[in-house]
């Protein structure tokens, strides 16, 4: 009966080494300050040759833990079919003890204390024999995990059918990123939003003087399209953008569903 209840449930394991200095760590520990990380689920994705909408087979569970406090901050990104999030049981999210949870959606929550990492795989082979993945993550603050594909669940051929935590290979399911927020300034109309057939929006950069920064090439910029609801918003989006050095522009996009343009 264990076993039937594990094989119905999708568990994804994050492990994050948060990269500050020594006089950093000892601060924040004082001070209790999570650090923010933003965790996007994505549903809405192509899992693989076999299939075009993501369905996660019986309930979603995170355990998340990091060698610093985090303020988790997730984002269920969902398809198109409207009841693909109320389908199934409410996700299961367990994090390491100190750190909080954040997120669009409803879901049950608990803390566990785990001091090392070994501590942690003790816990998750006790708990969740059946992993559709793990993974450890060093130094990222953004993190997009595909949920409820093929991939994931380790049904497709040639992938295997178990998740060895002891032997490491690049994630297929998880994207990370290191990325800083930068001031902005501009106008913004809201009532010109939604009500034409595409929305406009324009960027200009000034990555500063390129003599200024250690990598002479093209700097890495990422640009993030977030809808406003769990549901994808029916946008046309059209993006200009300008900068004065090279830039690589690097793109992301959830919850909408619509063309994009890059000018």
């Amino acid at each position: 009966m264990a076993q039937d209840v594990q094989h119905k449930q999708e568990v994804h394991v994050i492990m994050l080494h948060i990269v500050t200095s020594s006089s950093r760590i000892s601060h924040d520990a004082r001070s209790q300050t999570p650090s923010p990380v933003k965790l996007s689920m994505n549903f809405n994705h192509d899992g693989g040759g076999n299939e075009s909408n993501a369905e996660v087979l019986g309930r979603l569970v995170l355990v998340l833990n990091s060698n610093h406090l985090v303020a988790w901050q997730l984002v269920a990104n969902y398809d198109d079919k409207e009841d693909t999030k109320d389908s199934s049981p409410q996700p299961l999210i367990v994090v390491s003890e100190g750190s909080t949870v954040e997120g669009n959606f409803n879901f049950n929550f608990s803390h566990k204390i785990w001091p090392n990492k070994k501590a942690l795989q003790r816990y998750v082979r006790r708990e969740y024999p059946r992993l559709a993945s793990y993974t450890e993550v060093k130094g990222a603050n953004h993190m997009e995990l595909k949920v409820g594909s093929i991939m994931s669940t380790g049904q497709n051929l040639g992938f295997g059918t178990e998740c060895n935590i002891d032997s490491l290979t690049e994630s297929r399911v998880l994207t990370a990123y290191s990325t800083v927020q930068i001031k902005t300034e501009g106008c913004f109309n809201e009532d010109y939003i939604g009500d034409n057939e595409v929305d406009v929006y324009v960027v200009e950069l000034d990555a500063g003087a390129k003599g200024n920064r250690p990598n002479r090439g093209p700097l890495p910029v990422l640009v993030q399209l977030q809808g406003d609801s769990v549901s994808p918003v029916p946008r046309n989006v059209t993006l200009v953008l300008k900068s004065h050095q090279p830039i690589r522009w690097q793109f992301g996009a959830n919850g909408i569903n619509g063309n994009i343009v890059v000018v």
